[in-house]
């Protein structure tokens, strides 16, 4: 019985070779070491606009009456919104309820019935932070009593997820280089690289009461002063290590 190999040569000496390179280049393949690594990118970007989350909240005896006040006061609030430079566009109002209203009574100890509670809740998004502190003060001073949450955004968040994940790329290369160099090698070649994620939560800042003041919301920049976002990406990647 004829062997491999005296198939092989059957079809002539180039047939032979041609074999024997690619068993070669399998063999050395086998002994190219193999490193995997995990980048990791991270970028901390200046908030450059925010969503603000108001409602208004009016009380009264009577349903019908609680609603009205509830309009007019909500229709005081948009209209200062709008002389601060606000858009249409930029404010929405999420939500409106009519619902019984209960207080504490802290002689009985016990919830008690006091009439109808209006509320209407207005999202709005500012795209100059530095009209912020004085927007606040303005819905506060014009009949908005509550302020549910301010989130920090990005007008461009694509773009910094971009340079995460470049930075994350840079990141495992950088790990699997320190690794070939352990192993007395001094290059290495990407075989793939595979995106594991972007993230860019954003800060929300929350008032501690539900209910605010006047006085307590004001103009003070240092009150409302702006988040920093941080881009994180990360990355797997596996690359050959070699010497010259």
């Amino acid at each position: 019985m004829m062997s491999f190999f005296d198939r092989c040569s059957a079809f002539g000496p180039a047939a032979l070779f041609g074999l024997l390179m690619l068993l070669f280049v399998a063999h050395a393949a086998a002994q190219v070491p193999s490193i995997s690594t995990r980048g990791e990118g991270k970028l901390q970007i200046p908030a450059d606009m925010a969503e603000v989350h108001v409602s208004v909240v009016t009380v009264s005896a009577e349903p019908d009456r609680a609603s009205a006040r509830n309009e007019e006061e909500s229709a005081a609030v948009l209209r200062a919104v709008r002389a601060a430079g606000v858009a249409d566009a930029d404010m929405q109002v999420e939500s409106v309820r009519l619902q019984p209203h209960r207080e504490w009574n802290n002689t009985r100890r016990e919830w008690e019935s006091a009439g109808f509670e209006a509320v209407r809740s207005v999202r709005i998004t500012v795209r100059d932070l530095g009209a912020l502190p004085g927007l606040v003060a303005s819905i506060v001073e014009n009949g908005a009593n509550r302020i549910d949450g301010v989130r920090y955004q990005l007008s461009d968040p694509k773009g910094h997820e971009v340079e995460a994940l470049r930075l994350a790329v840079v990141d495992a290369r950088r790990r699997a280089v320190a690794i070939a160099e352990g192993l007395g090698l001094d290059r290495v070649r990407v075989v793939s690289v595979t995106e594991e994620g972007v993230s860019a939560p954003q800060p929300m800042m929350r008032v501690e009461s539900a209910m605010i003041q006047k006085d307590e919301a004001g103009g003070n920049p240092e009150a409302w002063a702006e988040g920093t976002i941080t881009v994180r990406a990360s990355v797997q990647a596996h690359f050959n290590a070699f010497s010259e």
